[in-house]
């Protein structure tokens, strides 16, 4: 799949923008295949056969059309402000978003990561965020050796005593999954942006 890139810079100091796009998406062309294999189905005397199966053909057809409209991501953005937080918004064929907000506070930094699918491997994009993004102080409970965190919505993290660096991966561009020289474009206007400069390094 062809994809284009493009990068909107609000201001180079305070606000960047990195889009990917799809291919244009042609709703006319799976309109006409739906309606092809309709005709074709009347064409092989379907409906002399049974009618309801030809009905049935006709329904999942236009079903699957409809889903693939709806489902059928076109773009995806992700929107770094700096001192406020990340957007990743999503655009679909129809023309509906979907937007999720990490606010600056909880994010711990923003990493290219690399996955192995088979025979290929992929480098994707992704937001570590803290464990407890809410910044609720949890409940310490000291216990052979280990501390036993009970937060606010009853999720207990048992760990060492000991500094650890936990947090949560939360991939981004899952849907077009743009080239690695992309990635490390985002990566470096991020830090631009001192997006990990004011959190604590990885180990």
């Amino acid at each position: 799949m062809a994809l284009t890139y493009e990068v909107l810079y609000h201001d180079k100091e305070l606000c960047l923008e990195y889009i990917v796009k799809a291919t244009k998406f042609s709703i006319l062309k799976w309109i006409l295949w739906t309606t092809a294999f309709n005709i074709i189905g009347l064409m092989c005397h379907l409906h002399h056969q049974d009618w309801r199966l030809l009905l049935v053909v006709a329904a999942s057809l236009c079903i699957c059309l409809l889903l693939k409209i709806y489902l059928k991501v076109v773009q995806e953005s992700l929107l770094i402000v700096k001192s406020l937080g990340v957007q990743q918004t999503t655009t679909f064929a129809t023309g509906r978003t979907k937007s999720t907000f990490f606010n600056d506070i909880d994010i711990k930094a923003l990493v290219i990561n690399e996955a192995v699918t088979m025979h290929t491997i992929t480098s994707y994009l992704a937001i570590l965020l803290k464990t407890n993004p809410t910044n609720t102080p949890p409940i310490k409970i000291a216990q052979n050796g280990y501390t036993q965190e009970r937060y606010i919505d009853n999720t207990v993290v048992l760990k060492a005593e000991e500094k650890t660096n936990e947090f949560k991966v939360v991939p981004l561009y899952t849907s077009l999954w743009p080239r690695l020289p992309f990635l490390i474009s985002v990566y470096q206007g991020s830090q631009i942006l001192s997006l990990n400069q004011r959190h604590e390094k990885i180990s």
